[in-house]
């Protein structure tokens, strides 16, 4: 019932996703932040337990519930299974509002163990990622690889919990 031009685009894209499989290697970003400096996410995730990588618009009513409520867990479980845990979160506002994104982040007080970048207009980063929707949340080791896709907040304890008892 298709176009098949449109078909193929939806076949295609949806190998993509399915191409992000657990353990597989997450694809790299390299993004400007807040001041303009690059933040390479896998040397960024070097220097935690775990790197939870977030794609979020500041004027998402959604993101501003959501958002916090994962940075209050995050918190919580770090404590709890002694981890340190990064946040490498993406601004997927595609016509960049520089104050609204600072805004967000100082309301939220998003500010420990975070590196916040913007995408733009990066297609290939959001299509990879399948970041269409906010907020979205993966979840990566050290190394860069994938332990969560597509999580929330109650199945980030869960996710961890496993992933340390399966590693021991």
């Amino acid at each position: 019932f298709l176009d098949p031009t449109l078909e193929k685009s939806l076949l295609k894209e949806l190998e993509t996703v399915n191409a992000l499989k657990f353990q597989d290697t997450s694809m790299n970003m390299v993004l400007k932040d807040t001041a303009g400096v690059e933040k390479n996410l896998h040397e960024f995730a070097k220097q935690f337990d775990y790197t939870l990588i977030t794609f979020f618009d500041p004027t998402c009513d959604h993101c501003k519930v959501e958002l916090p409520k994962m940075d209050s867990i995050i918190h919580i479980l770090e404590n709890q299974l002694v981890l340190k845990i990064g946040k490498y979160t993406v601004c997927n506002d595609m016509i960049l509002q520089p104050e609204v994104w600072k805004s967000f982040i100082s309301t939220h007080q998003l500010s420990k163990n975070y590196t916040h970048v913007h995408l733009g207009q990066n297609n290939d980063l959001r299509k990879a990622y399948d970041a269409y929707t906010n907020p979205l949340f993966y979840l990566i080791n050290k190394d860069g690889k994938f332990v969560g896709k597509k999580i929330s907040v109650n199945t980030l304890k869960s996710i961890l919990v496993n992933h340390l008892q399966s590693n021991k």
